[in-house]
């Protein structure tokens, strides 16, 4: 799990864009006999066109462990170890 990363000066990790941040770490929450496994961020915000951020509360990934791949991608793409 990627845990060594720079937070900002606000305490705050952000995506390239910074429209997109959080100030959790990513967390594994549940592990299956398979090798797959849940992580989550408690908490992410968005910017919005008002320059305003916006809480959307705790995300779920599958099978993520790297936080720049999940601020980057915005929580959309499916793991490549699952698509066919």
């Amino acid at each position: 799990m990627n845990t060594k990363f720079k937070r900002e000066k606000d305490g705050y990790i952000y995506n390239s864009n910074r429209n997109i941040r959080t100030a959790h770490s990513l967390e594994k929450g549940y592990f299956s006999s398979n090798g797959t496994y849940l992580s989550f961020l408690l908490d992410v915000e968005y910017l919005s066109s008002s320059d305003n951020w916006y809480c959307t509360g705790i995300r779920w990934l599958v099978c993520e462990d790297n936080i720049f791949n999940v601020m980057e991608n915005g929580f959309k793409d499916f793991p490549k170890l699952y698509q066919s």
